[in-house]
């Protein structure tokens, strides 16, 4: 019985120290045409204004964004680019501008803060507007 208990709160601990949270992610730090969902959160935004304001920001000033990936659905398949740092680079708007998507999605969002530590990014799907 002491071994079974032991046992748990071992586990309990050990999630606990484990389990992160998802920081929410925002485009230009604009977070007022933002839907907040509990899994992604929703931006609608007309492809100019996303090529002029092009930087991911963390809402946790204490993280920075180190990468993330775009993806969209081409008929039955699914794309998806990663890039490095913050910002749209001129590989993904030509990957946005050629596919010309209605929409797609900012995923798999690495953070880091100045100790070393890592958290994931709140997912983004991104409705363009024509």
């Amino acid at each position: 019985m002491k071994k079974t208990l032991f046992t748990l709160l071992i586990l309990l601990t050990v999630n606990t120290a484990f389990t992160q949270n998802v920081i929410d992610v925002t485009l230009c730090g604009n977070v007022k045409n933002t839907i907040k969902k509990e899994k992604s959160n929703t931006i609608t935004i007309n492809q100019e204004a996303l090529f002029k304001c092009s930087e991911l920001y963390s809402e946790d000033a204490n993280f920075i964004i180190k990468s993330f990936s775009i993806g969209l659905a081409v008929g039955k398949d699914y794309q998806a680019i990663t890039i490095e740092g913050n910002k749209l680079t001129e590989k993904a708007r030509n990957f946005i501008t050629k596919l010309n998507p209605k929409r797609f999605f900012i995923e798999q969002i690495r953070l880091t803060n100045s100790k070393g530590m890592t958290n994931n990014g709140k997912p983004l799907i991104i409705l363009l507007k024509k």
